[in-house]
């Protein structure tokens, strides 16, 4: 898979038949810039090895 484009809070993903995605896959990317998240959300979901939510943070930006 290849990231082709950022667009604020948008990311553009390209892949081909080998990548097996389908809707519903997770695809997981760290955050680019904290600012984009921390003004957006007022919490954060925190998950588990397994990428479970198991709490919550909540943001004062």
């Amino acid at each position: 898979m290849e990231v082709t484009a950022l667009n604020d809070q948008h990311l553009f993903l390209t892949f081909s038949d080998e990548d097996q995605i389908a809707v519903g896959d997770l695809v997981c990317f760290p955050v680019s810039h904290p600012c984009s998240a921390f003004d957006r959300w007022p919490r954060i979901p925190l998950v588990n090895d397994s990428y479970a939510v198991v709490d919550a943070v909540r943001t004062y930006f």
